[in-house]
């Protein structure tokens, strides 16, 4: 299949599209690439499928021939919040043939996110931290949360990510693709803590963190978690979240079983490869 794959794999340094690009390509498809940032029209019609990551502030859908696909990676959930934007992502939705997201969502076919073995894989270096958490201080409920969590583990646990300098929290810059996977392997445990707490999992992270085989996930309970990594310690509060901390930090044989039954998982169930086929499939059918 000749297939257009729309995303800003020229000038992103975190888009995915990088990584459905390499699976499309393992999975023998030919591709044709059009990157919106780079020029405003699409190239010719010489495709048999259009596949767009995400695209709903760059990309006039209406130019693409059918079918046309849309496999969404962020978090529509929070974002629904906002009228204006949930009467625009209504309007965007409606433009294609199939439109998958990666959390489980009214507004599509679910196909959780994914990881890449040669990008998310442990990396030889020092373990620096005790606890790394990676994300942005996007809300009020999660900028509370860490600063509860980082007080009764002063000094042992690494931020990364933008705005929590706005918070007088202490954080190192956000790190994508090979970069993100040596902060992974730089510590025991990898917080997670979704944009949505407690709400519609599972984002990309979660996939990433199994995938990096180094530091154990230890995440909010959300939706989804059963059927992508049921063994994966989960927590319901900021005390429960402490309490598994602490637990595992002294557990060191509990932890690595656990992150080699989740990188394990996350390699046979949760790579690109294997969800670009499974979106392909359900095309097919």
């Amino acid at each position: 299949m000749r297939v257009l794959l729309v995303t800003p794999y020229i000038q992103s340094v975190w888009d995915c599209g990088k990584l459905i690009m390499k699976a499309l390509s393992e999975l023998k498809h030919s591709l044709v690439l059009w990157d919106p940032y780079v020029t405003s029209k699409p190239p010719s019609s010489d495709y048999d499928l259009a596949f767009v990551m995400k695209g709903i502030d760059i990309v006039d859908v209406t130019k693409l021939k059918r079918p046309r696909i849309n496999w969404y990676p962020d978090y529509i959930s929070s974002f629904i919040r906002d009228v204006e934007f949930k009467k625009r992502l209504n309007g965007f939705i409606d433009e294609f043939d199939y439109f998958f997201t990666v959390l489980q969502s009214e507004k599509g076919i679910w196909v959780p996110g994914a990881c890449d073995e040669d990008v998310h894989s442990s990396r030889k270096t020092n373990q620096l931290f005790d606890v790394v958490f990676v994300g942005t201080a996007h809300s009020e409920e999660r900028v509370k949360f860490i600063k509860g969590y980082i007080r009764n583990f002063e000094g042992r646990v690494g931020i990364f990510g933008n705005g929590w300098d706005r918070f007088n929290i202490k954080a190192y810059p956000a790190q994508y693709f090979v970069d993100l996977a040596y902060v992974l392997s730089s510590t025991k445990i990898a917080l997670n803590i979704h944009p949505d707490m407690f709400g519609a999992g599972v984002q990309l992270k979660i996939h990433e963190i199994a995938g990096c085989g180094s530091g154990m996930l230890l995440t909010d309970n959300v939706t989804g978690l059963e059927e992508t990594y049921p063994m994966a310690p989960k927590f319901n509060s900021l005390e429960e979240c402490l309490e598994l901390t602490e637990y595992y930090l002294n557990n060191l044989r509990e932890r690595r079983k656990l992150v080699k039954e989740m990188q394990k998982r996350a390699y046979e169930k949760f790579t690109y490869k294997h969800q670009v086929a499974k979106i392909l499939e359900i095309l097919e059918e």
